[in-house]
């Protein structure tokens, strides 16, 4: 049976299975059977879904819109839903949008007043949330935490001084460096919760301080997948020292060496940098106080 001719076609957001395929939704697969087009983020990844799916689906008509080109396929994308197709998005697993491509193409659609039309299903943020031991009344979700550096520490230290508890992404690479850089912040027995490989065959939960997780996980010579992790809020009266504003105070009684050495210990300021801002701002003050 043909479809009907429409002005504008509609623009799915689909979400796809994050490990085990039975939790695909019967309304996902049949959106994904009837489209006209299905913008991804891997072809290879996406045949292999619909191939196990059993639907039959031309490659030709599959279009790669990922984190590179998602700004230019946006408007190809549009321009088809523009002109009477069905576009689904969906992303290598999981919710689109949620960590993934998609927010250029959704804002411009809704710009648009174009039509579109969430299919919900499997994301790990909702999976871990569902099984979560530290209540997620309220809670914030920020993605992948930064990758290295004073960035990742400043990341860490937002996270761990939120006043809700904060569900996260980690690679299985950084997850040891991540729970490190807390445990050097002071926050060793704050109560976190991760999640690895959710609905694979190695699927694995686990509880506990920040460094009991530390030091299990360090017990491991390998480990695969991504996780996903809860860390519990703040329940502190108090916050960490503002690094700037300490340093300002400890100058005129302590040696720059030893600034650095307390500085880097209560905040997340590096050794090394309080080290130079120290000196920097020393330099700042007997400027002034000369030109008086």
């Amino acid at each position: 049976m043909q479809k009907q001719a429409r002005a504008n076609g509609r623009l799915f957001v689909v979400a796809v299975h994050i490990g085990d395929i039975e939790d695909l939704s019967v309304r996902a697969i049949r959106i994904l059977q009837t489209v006209d087009r299905i913008a991804c983020e891997s072809v290879a990844h996406t045949k292999i879904l619909l191939d196990s799916l059993g639907i039959s689906f031309n490659r030709s008509r599959l279009i790669v819109l990922n984190d590179v080109n998602e700004h230019k396929m946006s408007e190809h994308v549009l321009d088809l839903v523009s002109q009477g197709s069905d576009v689904a998005i969906v992303t290598d697993s999981g919710t689109p949008l949620i960590s993934d491509p998609g927010f250029t193409l959704m804002r411009s659609a809704f710009e648009q007043s174009l039509t579109v039309v969430p299919i919900p299903g499997p994301s790990s943020l909702t999976a871990i949330a569902s099984v979560c031991p530290i209540p997620l009344n309220t809670f914030q979700f920020i993605g992948f935490v930064k990758s290295s550096g004073q960035e990742k520490r400043k990341d860490l230290l937002s996270i761990a001084e939120s006043r809700v508890p904060t569900i996260f992404f980690e690679t299985a690479k950084r997850i040891q460096t991540t729970l490190s850089t807390l445990i050097e912040m002071g926050f060793e027995d704050r109560e976190l919760f991760l999640g690895r490989e959710l609905t694979k065959t190695y699927e694995e939960l686990l509880f506990g301080s920040v460094l009991e997780l530390f030091s299990k996980l360090g017990t491991r010579t390998e480990q695969l997948g991504e996780f996903v992790g809860v860390l519990a809020k703040n329940e502190s009266d108090s916050t960490l020292l503002d690094s700037e504003r300490l340093i300002r105070e400890l100058l005129p009684h302590v040696k720059a060496s030893k600034i650095a050495a307390i500085v880097s210990r209560l905040t997340p300021m590096k050794r090394e940098e309080a080290y130079s801002r120290a000196i920097a701002i020393r330099k700042q003050l007997a400027g002034i106080e000369s030109d008086d």
